[in-house]
Protein backbone atom coordinates (compact mmCIF):
# COMPACT_ATOMS: atom_id res chain seq x y z
CA UNK A 1 0.00 0.00 0.00
CA UNK A 2 1.44 3.41 -0.93
CA UNK A 3 2.40 5.76 1.85
CA UNK A 4 -0.12 8.60 2.26
CA UNK A 5 1.35 11.94 1.19
CA UNK A 6 0.49 15.53 1.98
CA UNK A 7 1.87 18.19 -0.34
CA UNK A 8 2.46 21.60 1.21
CA UNK A 9 3.73 24.93 -0.04
CA UNK A 10 7.19 25.65 1.34
CA UNK A 11 7.98 29.37 1.17
CA UNK A 12 11.56 30.59 1.16
CA UNK A 13 13.30 33.79 2.29
CA UNK A 14 12.66 35.46 -1.05
CA UNK A 15 8.90 34.92 -1.18
CA UNK A 16 7.83 34.65 2.46
CA UNK A 17 6.83 38.32 2.93
CA UNK A 18 4.60 38.28 -0.16
CA UNK A 19 3.22 34.84 0.79
CA UNK A 20 2.28 36.15 4.23
CA UNK A 21 0.77 39.32 2.77
CA UNK A 22 -1.67 37.44 0.51
CA UNK A 23 -2.43 34.53 2.85
CA UNK A 24 -5.03 34.37 5.59
CA UNK A 25 -3.94 32.66 8.80
CA UNK A 26 -0.19 33.19 8.44
CA UNK A 27 0.73 35.08 11.59
CA UNK A 28 4.50 34.87 11.96
CA UNK A 29 6.43 37.88 10.66
CA UNK A 30 9.43 35.65 9.87
CA UNK A 31 9.96 32.54 7.80
CA UNK A 32 11.73 30.87 10.73
CA UNK A 33 8.76 31.55 12.98
CA UNK A 34 6.34 30.20 10.39
CA UNK A 35 8.32 26.99 9.97
CA UNK A 36 8.62 26.60 13.74
CA UNK A 37 4.85 27.10 14.10
CA UNK A 38 4.03 24.29 11.68
CA UNK A 39 6.90 21.92 12.56
CA UNK A 40 5.08 20.08 15.38
CA UNK A 41 2.11 19.36 13.14
CA UNK A 42 4.34 18.15 10.31
CA UNK A 43 6.41 15.95 12.64
CA UNK A 44 3.22 14.47 14.11
CA UNK A 45 1.97 13.57 10.65
CA UNK A 46 5.32 11.99 9.74
CA UNK A 47 5.28 9.90 12.94
CA UNK A 48 1.81 8.72 11.90
CA UNK A 49 3.29 7.45 8.62
CA UNK A 50 2.29 10.34 6.39
CA UNK A 51 4.93 11.60 3.98
CA UNK A 52 5.23 15.39 3.80
CA UNK A 53 6.18 16.71 0.39
CA UNK A 54 7.29 20.35 0.46
CA UNK A 55 7.13 22.23 -2.79
CA UNK A 56 8.66 25.53 -3.77
CA UNK A 57 6.41 27.94 -5.64
CA UNK A 58 5.96 31.44 -7.01
CA UNK A 59 3.57 33.58 -5.04
CA UNK A 60 2.35 35.19 -8.26
CA UNK A 61 1.22 31.73 -9.42
CA UNK A 62 -0.60 31.21 -6.11
CA UNK A 63 -2.33 34.58 -6.49
CA UNK A 64 -3.34 33.78 -10.08
CA UNK A 65 -4.71 30.42 -8.93
CA UNK A 66 -6.81 32.10 -6.22
CA UNK A 67 -8.09 34.77 -8.59
CA UNK A 68 -9.06 32.13 -11.14
CA UNK A 69 -11.42 30.87 -8.45
CA UNK A 70 -12.80 34.33 -7.70
CA UNK A 71 -10.82 34.83 -4.48
CA UNK A 72 -8.92 37.94 -3.43
CA UNK A 73 -7.23 36.28 -0.44
CA UNK A 74 -5.55 32.92 -0.06
CA UNK A 75 -6.84 30.69 2.73
CA UNK A 76 -5.53 27.30 3.86
CA UNK A 77 -7.88 25.40 1.55
CA UNK A 78 -6.73 27.41 -1.46
CA UNK A 79 -3.07 26.83 -0.52
CA UNK A 80 -3.70 23.08 -0.25
CA UNK A 81 -5.48 22.98 -3.61
CA UNK A 82 -2.72 25.00 -5.26
CA UNK A 83 -0.07 22.67 -3.80
CA UNK A 84 -1.78 19.65 -5.32
CA UNK A 85 -2.17 21.34 -8.71
CA UNK A 86 1.48 22.44 -8.62
CA UNK A 87 2.55 18.90 -7.76
CA UNK A 88 0.51 17.47 -10.62
CA UNK A 89 2.07 20.01 -12.97
CA UNK A 90 5.53 18.81 -11.87
CA UNK A 91 6.56 22.00 -10.12
CA UNK A 92 9.69 22.02 -7.97
CA UNK A 93 10.02 19.96 -4.82
CA UNK A 94 11.72 22.00 -2.09
CA UNK A 95 14.95 20.65 -0.65
CA UNK A 96 14.67 22.45 2.69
Amino acid sequence: MPQPTITILWPDEENYAQFREVSDGIKSPTLEGYRAAISNDLESKERAGIKIEKISFKVDDLIAFARSRGLNRVDSQTRAQFAMVAKLQNRCIAED
